[in-house]
C-alpha cells in the first residue's frame, strides 16, 4: 500500500492538477483520501446512477471544497501510508460528515519540491541575469505591459533553480515594497510530465 500512494496515487493527483493548469488553465483543488466506500447502483427502476458513497468519499469533498486548499489536500491515512519520498504540511482539521470529531488534513509536498525553492544565504555572482530578470519583473509590475515570459538554458548542474530563486525572492521583496500583489506559480518536472508539451 506505501508504494501504491507514493508511487501512483500522489503522483497522479499532482498530474491531474498540473495537466489542468498547464493544458486548460483551469485551477483545481483536489482532495484524496484512503478508506472504505461502497459503490454500485443507487436509485430505483426508472431513474438510478452509479455512485461511490461513504465516510471517505464525503471527506474527499471537504477537502476539496476546502477554503485553504492550495490545489490538493490528503487525510492522515494518506499520510500514513505514504513513503518518505513525500512530506506533508500539516492544516487545521475540518469538520465533516461522518466523522465524530475534526479530522486532520494535510498538503502534500514531494521530496523535489521540499527542497527547491530555499534561497541560499551565500549567493553570489550572476548580477547581469538577475539584474534583467528584475528589470522585466519591474516592467510587468509597473505598467500596463502584457505578461512576459524568460526562458533560462544551460547546462545541468549549472545554478539555473539557485539563480531563478533568488531572483524570485529579490521579487517577492520589491512587490512588498511597492505593495503590489504577487503570485508566483512553480512545477517541478518528474518523469510522467515529459507526456506534456512544453513541460
Amino acid at each position: 500500500m506505501h508504494n501504491r500512494v507514493s508511487e501512483r496515487a500522489l503522483p497522479c493527483t499532482t498530474a491531474i492538477s498540473n495537466a489542468l493548469q498547464m493544458e486548460a488553465g483551469v485551477e483545481s483543488r483536489i482532495g484524496a483520501t484512503l478508506g472504505r466506500a461502497y459503490c454500485g447502483i443507487v436509485g430505483g427502476i426508472f431513474r438510478h446512477e452509479f455512485a461511490v458513497l461513504g465516510p471517505s468519499v464525503n471527506l474527499s469533498a471537504r477537502l476539496m471544497w476546502n477554503s485553504q486548499n492550495p490545489s490538493i489536500l490528503v487525510d492522515n491515512n494518506v499520510r500514513l501510508k505514504a513513503n518518505k519520498s513525500f512530506s506533508f504540511n500539516a492544516l487545521p482539521p475540518v469538520k465533516a460528515k461522518g466523522y465524530a470529531n475534526l479530522v486532520p488534513i494535510f498538503e502534500p509536498i514531494s521530496a523535489n519540491e521540499k527542497t527547491w525553492g530555499k534561497a541560499l544565504r551565500d549567493f553570489v555572482g550572476r548580477r547581469k541575469e538577475i539584474d534583467a530578470i528584475l528589470q522585466v519583473a519591474r516592467q510587468v509590475a509597473y505598467s500596463n505591459d502584457n505578461a512576459k515570459f524568460i526562458f533560462i538554458q544551460a547546462e545541468s548542474g549549472a545554478g539555473k533553480s539557485s539563480l531563478v530563486v533568488r531572483a524570485l525572492s529579490l521579487i517577492k521583496k520589491m512587490a512588498i515594497t511597492a505593495r503590489k500583489h504577487l503570485i508566483v506559480v512553480r512545477n517541478l518536472s518528474n518523469d510522467s510530465d515529459r507526456m506534456v508539451p512544453f513541460r
